[in-house]
């Protein structure tokens, strides 16, 4: 009897332990599948949005095209229909950082957004979404706006300065394109007697005179 007992309470144990299927597939449905191409459009600014998806963990980029064509970094996390997302861009020279907060409904996300910069400005409004592709793949980001530097060295010849007078001005100060002096035409070559410049022309700070 005892032994009977015994054997009933191990069998008792043995199935109030182990996990059971059911109580883990109400989890897994949870969590929502958001991986895909998103549009969403906070206060008349539209946005297009990639979401990779692992578990509960989301990442992905973001672009816009106001004030100019940008791109953005976004990561967050997703539980139950709730949805958090954290954009980082670069616009226009001025830091921007989103907070989203909402939730999934009927396969889109309806909630309000935050949005500072570095300027010490900040904005806060309504914003939806839904998606438009579930392949990724389709997400298209904004042409980079910037040329990467070259590390060949540069072969192209260094353009004279321009004169104030119009002509043009080489790095030793002299001018081209001013006409001779004394009305001499270009190319004349004009002989001067040096023994009449005598106290002109020094020499180490001393004056030489060849008469």
């Amino acid at each position: 009897m005892n032994a009977r007992i015994a054997v009933a309470c191990l069998i008792l144990a043995a199935i109030y332990s182990a996990p059971s299927g059911a109580e883990d597939a109400p989890l897994a449905a949870e969590i929502p599948r958001l991986e895909g191409v998103w549009t969403l459009d906070m206060e008349g600014d539209m946005l297009s949005m990639v979401v990779y998806q692992s578990g509960p963990e989301i990442a992905g980029a973001c672009t816009g095209e106001y004030p100019e064509p940008w791109n953005a970094v976004m990561t967050g996390s997703v539980s139950g229909n709730e949805v958090n997302l954290f954009l980082l861009s670069l616009q226009d020279g001025v830091g921007i950082m989103t907070e989203i907060s909402g939730g999934e409904m009927d396969g889109g996300i309806k909630g309000s957004f935050v949005q500072t910069n570095s300027l010490g400005g900040w904005r806060r409004g309504n914003l939806t979404g839904f998606m438009t592709n579930h392949d990724t793949s389709a997400y298209e980001p904004a042409p980079p706006t910037f040329r990467p530097l070259s590390s060949e060295p540069s072969t192209e010849p260094s353009k004279p300065l321009e004169a104030e007078d119009g002509g043009t001005e080489d790095k030793r100060g002299g001018s081209g394109g001013i006409s001779p002096p004394g009305g001499s035409e270009a190319g004349e070559r004009r002989f001067v007697d040096v023994t009449t410049q005598a106290e002109r022309v020094f020499y180490l700070g001393w004056a030489w005179n060849p008469g």
